[in-house]
């Protein structure tokens, strides 16, 4: 589908039909096409929990204002924006360090770099929250299109 007619065409939906199943293998292409949104030094920094039991949706429902579309959706995704994916060690920086040697994007001896460049950018706890918040809704954008 072409971006233009996506975005024109796009709807925020209220309400579904709870007996529609999205089989595991249409939840894994719609989350792996949102993982390609853009996000701070393509660290993707996020994290997603499936809701798919009525109990734990209707334990979901309470902390979302009682919206019944949380529990009327065969499926529930929960983003979470991690606020800590840019610092050395963490698993998430690790992979992405990591993935970016063996590409030959990077080479070890700029490792410096990217540390520094990150926590110039994220470090502090304003900024540490803004580039989670900016991440996740990157990637929550993404699931919606996707999806």
């Amino acid at each position: 589908m072409e971006f233009l007619k996506l975005m024109k065409e796009r709807r925020s939906i209220n309400f579904f039909d709870p007996k529609k199943e999205v089989n595991d293998e249409e939840l894994k292409k719609i989350i792996e096409t949102a993982g390609y949104a853009p996000s701070g030094f393509n660290l993707q920094s996020w994290q997603v929990i499936v809701v798919r039991s009525k109990k734990d949706k209707e334990r979901l429902m309470k902390a979302a204002w009682n919206q019944p579309k949380v529990v009327e959706a065969p499926v529930v995704l929960i983003v979470l924006g991690d606020k800590d994916g840019w610092k050395p060690g963490h698993p998430t920086m690790e992979k992405v360090w990591t993935n970016t040697v063996e590409l030959g994007y990077m080479k070890d001896e700029q490792r410096g770099w990217l540390e520094d460049g990150t926590k110039s950018l994220y470090g502090g706890s304003d900024k540490s929250l803004a580039f989670a918040v900016k991440n996740a809704a990157f990637f929550g954008m993404a699931l919606m299109l996707a999806a």
